[in-house]
């Protein structure tokens, strides 16, 4: 063991340095011990390295009389060294979940332990919307990081999600995050100079997937990333891809066959240089097979391929899928009678549509049928017909602003210009991506309806004359509310201010557009809606102000003003909003069924407090006109667009679970019913496509009452294991102030749970800043039990993972070498216990490292052994732990020289039991290391054969002169080349798996190598009998 730069190290080699400076000189290689960097390589030149220091072999502390720690200090100590100790070797032992500030359900445990039983953390998370996939992946990252099985973490989420991402991580697990945009990457250009590459600069970042998709993104990326995809270790260690279906290839509607897109081009660039990837999403199904193997083949292209059907058991050791419905039935109810999951109830909020409106949507549902058949352009046609159906369900407000930039493209437009199809269904499906501001959203319609308006031509005399109809009434009511947003506001006064008093319940009112949202605004302030009431929330809009407005939301309303949310689709992915409010409604219904239960999925989720989830929607009514009250039995447009679209909103919330596989047929069924090619829904169409989803998607964990059991008793044999109580964090973190020269907690008159926070000075002020209430200002109580926290938004849960609680360990556990510097604890107590004779307990902590240096298994060991008649007498371990278990917590006092005296005599053998019992447990665990390798290298093996005869097998199938043909016809080139592109990988495939599980199982092999054992002594218990000293 050595000192040097102020840290501890062991020597790994010493070589002759014949070109030093200095007559005599030795170039030395260290390996750190010291646990925030165990295993970091140093080399220096020993000779010339200022302040180094050789020390002897580490030894247990020498008692010294009057110098004795207090049984609560030692036990302290040793539980920070406990939780600090970290493992590989056992797959059963977690702390992640320890070290979080979040209640955690059984079930969220089930990625965690899938993680710890592979090779690869290579996971699908694919839970209904809103039971806590981000817990689920923060928790296997945290667990990663613990275990140093990861040191780098990139996330790959929709713009969107970016600022939620780095907020969750750093409040519910303690780990910093960057986001890493434009902004960022400029200001580290000017803060460290150009040559620096913004991806190593920090090791956990957050990226947007559509930045992180451009070409000048990934080019930097590509300066760090080794040539050879092959190359291991890998450059990064887990990639977490959020909303991975927005990433997966993307099927055509011509053909329905997947071809990839920029994303997941950028997906499938990442995934090779990580070891670890978790995937999320709710719907990973989007109905389309080709698709969804291509997604798995991206998560573990050793599993799965496209083009092959995985297999159940195969799916099932990477998918971790539960639905709340399902946790509900098999689960019951909280322990407290509550319901786990509220009950989803959505209704209709019906209208009358006016004479006027009505016969606007009968006049453009005609403009777009005789624009269809200008030049056969029939895809602009519908792109711009949908566009603008979709508007005037929206708003008058959004309806004209379309319409004038629709009007504006046509006149521009000078000639006949034949556009390229596949141009223009790019330029369609921009419109729909996932945009991180509303501004970004209206550049891509404008640029779509310029290509639209080129494809049309030239207009004709009578549908120049309705677009100037419909100009005409847009420009006229534009400004005005039409009936449906009149029934809105009457509805929200109804729910938040009857009889024009404000009382406590919250309302989300979604849009698409923001043209309706400022519309709505702007119509209830001026109908007497208090400003301060009403916030709003945008794709674009300041970071800062966002999150005020859903931290302030999220708030108890008798502290916050904020009743009326009023939400564009940039709120819909992401943002919890179930804290205080279980209503919602829909201004429009979205044309996209996943987008609908997206935003259903911001209070219908964990964490609701209400038993029942309100949502509500639009539906109009044209009343017949005088005289002809019986009809001719074909509903006006206007109602029979409304109604077919409520029918699909009820329909998705019956259908949820089951929403991919169903997606294309509702899309299709919309767009069809929306320009008039469709009179009817066709439920039946889609009860068969929820019937047909694929296997794959269906319960997977079939006895969940067995299996969420088992989690849980796994869970509470760590917390045995390894110590944890609120009475004992509350201890370290009580000794770790007192160590650092801080004043103490102290209970709060409220509750004596509660404690109130003093100001700490120096690195201690850092791990309290997050206690702040970003809403009142005032620093928040602070509690050890996760109960007394539940549910409080001013008090803050102090768990293992907390910076003020970490800090506490780290002091603490820097007291193990302070035998070999200046401690301030001894690390030896005496204390009064119910054993017979005296009873001497030797601490010490063992590591087991890896080839690479990194740490394979730790652990804190005891052994004990009884003295008698001044004979030490070693005992057993399970003695041990009786011994142990009869200790107490009073600490013996006037013994301090009679102890001191004996250890003189009985040291050497105190010792060499606990470097006995030591390499017994080091023997086991080496033992399990082994086995364990062997197991991942079996299964690795296994895996990859049964892939490569899939694949084989599904090359037969494919590889036909007359399947190409059939399968695409004369239509689709881009799917022709996709598809000609999947097939030879496939070929390449069978020649590359075996390669592949030969480079993986080296890998395994070098990962469980052993490089070497060593113990370290850290701490004495003398449990003493009653009447011990008066025999003495």
């Amino acid at each position: 063991m050595v000192r040097v730069r102020d840290q501890w190290w062991t020597v790994t080699e010493v070589r002759p340095e014949p070109n030093s400076i200095a007559a005599v000189c030795h170039t030395v290689s260290l390996l750190s011990v010291e646990d925030d960097s165990y295993g970091a390589e140093l080399t220096v030149l020993w000779q010339v390295e200022p302040g180094r220091e050789i020390i002897d072999h580490p030894r247990l502390p020498d008692p010294k009389a009057g110098a004795f720690d207090h049984p609560t200090r030692l036990d302290a100590f040793l539980h920070a060294v406990r939780w600090g100790a970290v493992t590989s070797a056992d797959a059963e032992a977690m702390q992640a979940p320890f070290r979080s500030g979040i209640e955690i359900e059984d079930y969220q445990l089930a990625p965690l332990v899938r993680a710890l039983n592979s090779p690869r953390a290579n996971l699908l998370i694919a839970d209904d919307v809103g039971l806590g996939k981000t817990i689920e992946a923060g928790l296997v990252a945290k667990e990663l990081l613990l275990r140093h099985r990861a040191r780098t973490v990139l996330v790959v989420c929709p713009p969107s999600l970016c600022h939620k991402w780095q907020v969750e991580m750093l409040e519910k697990f303690g780990l910093e995050f960057r986001i890493l945009n434009s902004d960022a990457a400029k200001r580290l250009r000017r803060e460290r100079g150009f040559g620096v590459n913004p991806f190593t600069h920090f090791p956990r970042l957050i990226v947007s997937v559509d930045w992180m998709k451009l070409d000048r993104q990934v080019a930097v990326l590509d300066q760090v990333l080794p040539p050879d995809s092959h190359t291991y270790p890998r450059q990064f260690d887990l990639l977490i891809v959020d909303e991975i279906h927005t990433c997966a290839p993307a099927a055509t509607k011509l053909t329905g066959y997947a071809v990839d897109s920029l994303r997941t081009k950028l997906v499938r660039h990442l995934v090779p240089h990580f070891e670890h990837r978790l995937f999320l999403s709710a719907t990973p199904h989007n109905g389309y097979d080709e698709s969804f193997q291509g997604l798995l083949e991206l998560l573990d292209p050793l599993r799965f391929a496209k083009g092959v059907d995985p297999k159940p058991e195969t799916l099932g050791s990477v998918m971790i899928r539960r639905l709340k419905s399902e946790i509900s039935e098999k689960l019951g109810p909280r322990p407290d009678g509550s319901p786990r999951f509220p009950k989803r109830e959505v209704r209709a909020i019906e209208f009358e549509y006016p004479d006027k409106e009505a016969e606007i949507h009968e006049k453009l549902r005609r403009y777009g049928k005789l624009n269809k058949g200008v030049k056969g352009a029939a895809s602009a046609s519908n792109f711009m017909t949908l566009l603008l159906k979709k508007r005037l369900l929206s708003s008058p407000r959004a309806f004209r602003n379309t319409l004038d930039k629709h009007r504006q493209t046509m006149e521009r437009r000078t000639e006949d210009v034949e556009v390229d199809e596949k141009r223009l269904r790019e330029a369609f499906a921009r419109v729909d991506d996932d945009h991180e501001a509303d501004d970004a959203r209206e550049e891509a319609i404008e640029e779509a309806l310029d290509l639209a308006a080129r494809a049309l031509g030239a207009q004709t005399e009578e549908v120049r004359q309705i677009l100037k109809e419909l100009q005409e009434w847009a420009t006229t009511n534009g400004d005005r509310p039409d009936a449906k947003i009149e029934r809105l506001i009457a509805w929200l006064g109804e729910v938040c201010r009857p009889a024009g008093k404000w009382n406590d319940e919250r309302v989300i009112v979604f849009t698409e557009y923001r043209d309706t949202l400022h519309q709505l605004h702007e119509l209830l302030v001026a109908r007497g809606f208090d400003a301060s009431r009403i916030e709003l929330i945008y794709g674009g809009m300041d970071t800062e102000e966002r999150q005020r407005i859903t931290t302030e939301f999220q708030y108890d309303p008798r502290e916050t003003s904020v009743r009326i949310l009023l939400a564009t689709d940039a709120a819909s992915e992401g943002i919890d909003l179930q804290n205080y409010c279980h209503r919602i409604v829909h201004v429009e219904i979205p044309f996209s069924p996943t987008r609908l239960e997206q935003r259903n999925g911001r209070v219908d989720r964990y964490g609701q407090r209400s038993p029942v989830v309100e949502i509500r929607h639009f539906v109009g009514r044209v009343p017949p006109k005088e005289g002809n009250e019986a009809g001719d039995g074909v509903a006006p447009v206007a109602e029979a667009d409304s109604d077919f679209l409520s029918r699909v909103a009820e329909k998705v919330s019956r259908i949820r679970a089951a929403l991919g596989s169903a997606n294309p047929i509702l899309e299709r069924q919309i767009q069809e019913a929306l320009l008039g090619e469709r009179d009817t829904f066709d439920e039946a169409a889609v009860d068969a496509a929820v019937a047909a989803a694929p296997e794959k998607l269906k319960r997977l964990e079939l006895d969940l009452e067995v299996h969420v059991a088992r989690l849980r008793s796994r869970l509470n044999d760590s917390m045995v294991e390894l110590e944890i109580s609120p009475e004992a964090v509350e201890q370290v973190v009580k000794i770790g102030l007192d160590l650092g020269r801080q004043h103490p907690l102290t209970a709060s008159l409220e509750n004596p749970a509660l404690l109130i926070v003093p100001d700490l000075d120096g690195i201690w002020a850092r791990t309290i800043g997050g206690l702040m209430d970003p809403v009142t200002g005032r620093r928040r109580l602070v509690t050890f039990d996760v109960e007394e926290a539940r549910d409080r938004a001013d008090v803050v849960h102090l768990h293992l993972g907390h910076p003020l609680v970490t800090a506490s360990m780290h002091l603490l556990r820097a007291q193990v070498w302070s035998n070999l510097g200046n401690g301030q604890l001894s690390k030896v107590s005496i204390r009064r216990g119910d054993v017979e004779d005296l009873t001497v307990v030797s601490h010490g902590r063992i590591v087991i490292t890896g080839a690479d240096g990194a740490r394979l298994h730790e652990q804190v060991v005891e052994a004990a052994g009884v003295v008698r008649n001044g004979r030490y007498r070693r005992l057993t371990v399970g003695d041990t732990a009786e011994a142990l278990r009869l200790r107490s917590n009073e600490a013996v006092k006037g013994v301090d020289d009679q102890i001191v005296s004996l250890w003189a005599k009985i040291e050497d053998q105190a010792s060499q039991a606990l470097t006995v019992r030591a390499k017994d447990v080091a023997k086991q665990k080496e033992r399990a290391l082994e086995q364990r390798r062997d197991k991942e290298i079996a299964g690795e093996l296994a895996m990859g054969n049964e892939l490569v005869a899939s694949i084989r097998q599904a090359i037969d199938d494919l590889d036909k002169p007359d399947y190409l043909q059939l399968s695409f016809g004369g239509v689709g080139s881009e799917e022709k080349q996709q598809f000609e592109l999947d097939l030879e990988a496939l070929r390449r495939r069978v020649t590359e798996i075996p390669d592949e599980i030969q480079r993986h199982a080296e890998i395994l092999k070098k990962r469980y190598q052993t490089k070497g054992t060593r113990v370290f002594p850290v701490a004495i218990t003398f449990v003493v009998p009653d009447g011990w000293e008066e025999s003495r």
